[in-house]
Order: C-alpha cells, then structure tokens, then sequence
C-alpha cells in the first residue's frame, strides 16, 4: 500500500464521501483523486 492509498483510506474513514460530496473536497486534493 503506497503512502497516498493509505492517506486516502485513512481519510475516506474520518470523511466518509459520496460521489457528490466528493466536488467540495477537490480543492483540497492535488491532484484530484479517483479511486
């Protein structure tokens, strides 16, 4: 599991997000995450 994966698992588990909610947070990834 890269850094980034376990980043994103870890706060996909405190911010659990929809497909919709998922627009609010792309300002705050870079780049963009889709998993």
């Amino acid at each position: 599991m890269t850094d980034l994966h376990k980043f994103i698992v870890d706060l996909n588990a405190k911010y659990p997000i929809e497909n919709e909610s998922a627009e609010q947070y792309e300002g705050h990834l870079s780049p963009p995450t889709v998993i």
